[in-house]
């Protein structure tokens, strides 16, 4: 091992140093990989020794950089070292529900949009700005491919009040694309995703929210060229930023396959949800597969006019017959009189209460319009005759009748059209296969013909629950889901969580 360390140690030049024990530790864990080895030793050449070296010296510097190097230059407004973490055409993106999202481009705006409330003039320095906030970052997972590498991690935001109380302000993970730059490991993109934030008054850097750069004939535009390419199958077709990823019902792959390989033009269906103030383009529709008619919702994210994110879910063997005519209701496309529209914050929370009343069996949760109707895979479920001459039911009534089966978790806000009052959300709906106090109450008070379809229907088992909601007088008046049923494992998530 002697004249291998001599060979793989040297510093590169401008390469970061680790610390002195950090290098032992590195080295450590290599001689512990490579005992593991057993009997490969033996015929294992220097290349591939030094390989292994230099991968637990990148694994460790990227682990380094993502952690504990940018949470100190961030703490300690060390904002010449903060610039140094990132490469000359970096891009850096904060996405939060509560705000549109902020991006900026290039090393010199990264480290100008990130000036604290302590260098601002005097009379400038708003109450509370004073307060410290430290960032604690964990869970680093990073994948190397050569001079670039990819990292996830969790961050949380703590704030030291005046009183020296700790207490959260913020949590969120960051998604990173990384570079070798002159030896040294940068950051190429990072996005900042923010679960929830508790505002605190000037505690926030003064960075101003740049203007969309897609208003919604854009985004309808990005959609079409979407859909078309999908149809086309020509993936080549979508123009894509760095660090794309696609889904199909929860799972993550090469975009030209699932759906991509079998859909048949040209689409029928068509709801569009634009949000140009996320840069986001949400879908639900209608195309062919195999000659039969499969409804979808897509969601998309766009990044200086190129796609960054593809997420699509798929309702194949519906339990409803295939509506080859189906139509999208016009009021979908219709603009939302300027007295009737409401923030959107406000159509979030409206929204939400409906999975809140689907997850409990309780239509009280959830303010329905008197006249709302309910579409699932193009089928209208709601406001229709029954048979047996029985009255049509309500949005109310059809969560009435529901038994409380799943556990709606891991809710996420798609898309909001603030000029039509619609939101997009999607939940990851898990059966948990249990008999609940409340499943067994509504198995008595309903015929025994529907308990024994529910019987047998409940199964531990998960799928993304897609529902578009268009808010009428600050009431819930039509909604739109695509749902393939839950067929996935027990908890499996939406593929984005």
């Amino acid at each position: 091992m002697k004249r291998i360390k001599q060979e793989v140690m040297p510093q590169r030049q401008g390469e970061q140093e680790l610390p002195r024990r950090g290098r032992s530790l590195s080295l450590v864990a290599a001689g512990l990989a490579l005992a593991l080895a057993g009997n490969s030793l033996a015929w294992a050449d220097e290349g591939s020794i030094a390989a292994r070296l230099q991968a637990v010296e990148d694994q460790a510097a990227i682990e380094k950089l993502v952690t504990s190097d940018y949470s100190t230059a961030l703490d300690t407004e060390d904002w010449n070292a903060f610039g140094a973490l990132f490469t000359a055409d970096a891009e850096f993106r904060l996405l939060a529900k509560q705000f549109p999202p902020r991006e900026y481009k290039g090393n010199a705006a990264i480290q100008k949009s990130l000036i604290p409330p302590s260098e601002l003039p005097a009379g400038e320095v708003p109450p509370g700005a004073r307060a410290s906030i430290k960032h604690v970052i964990t869970n680093p997972h990073v994948q190397l491919d050569g001079d670039r590498a990819t990292a996830t991690s969790y961050w949380m935001e703590v704030m030291i009040g005046e009183d020296l109380k700790p207490s959260v302000r913020a949590t969120g993970y960051y998604r990173d694309v990384l570079k070798r730059d002159n030896g040294r490991w940068k950051f190429q993109t990072r996005e900042v995703f923010a679960y929830d934030m508790a505002p605190v008054a000037g505690s926030e850097p003064s960075m101003a929210a740049p203007a969309p750069r897609c208003d919604e004939a854009c985004l309808r535009t990005a959609m079409d060229v979407y859909l078309d390419a999908m149809t086309a199958h020509k993936p080549a077709a979508v123009p894509r930023a760095i660090g794309f990823r696609f889904t199909e019902n929860g799972v993550a792959i090469p975009l030209g396959e699932g759906l991509w390989s079998t859909a048949q033009g040209p689409v029928g269906y068509r709801i569009y949800i634009p949000d140009p103030a996320t840069d986001t383009i949400a879908f639900i529709g209608s195309v062919k597969e195999r000659g039969r008619p499969v409804f979808l919702a897509v969601r998309l994210r766009l990044v200086d006019g190129k796609v960054i994110d593809a997420e699509t879910g798929v309702s194949r063997g519906s339990p409803f017959p295939d509506q080859p005519g189906a139509v999208a209701r016009a009021s979908f496309a219709e603009l939302t009189p300027a007295a009737d529209r409401l923030p959107r914050r406000n159509l979030v929370q409206i929204s939400e209460k409906y999975f809140d009343a689907l997850q409990a069996g309780n239509g009280d949760l959830a303010p329905f319009h008197p006249a709302c109707i309910r579409i699932e895979n193009g089928v209208q479920t709601t406001g229709i005759p029954r048979p047996g001459g029985k009255p049509p039911e309500s949005c109310y009534d059809n969560i009435q009748h529901i038994a409380p089966l799943a556990n709606i978790t891991k809710r996420r806000v798609l898309a909001v059209d603030e000029t039509r009052n619609l939101v997009l959300l999607v939940a990851d709906f898990s059966m948990p296969g249990t008999d609940s106090p409340q499943l067994a109450a509504w198995k008595k008070a309903n015929p025994p013909e529907m308990s024994a379809m529910v019987e047998q229907t409940v199964r531990p088992s998960s799928g993304p629950l897609f529902e578009l909601f268009r808010i009428r007088h600050g009431k819930i008046a039509e909604i739109e889901a695509v749902f393939y049923g839950p067929r996935m494992p027990y908890g499996f998530g939406t593929g984005w969580d």
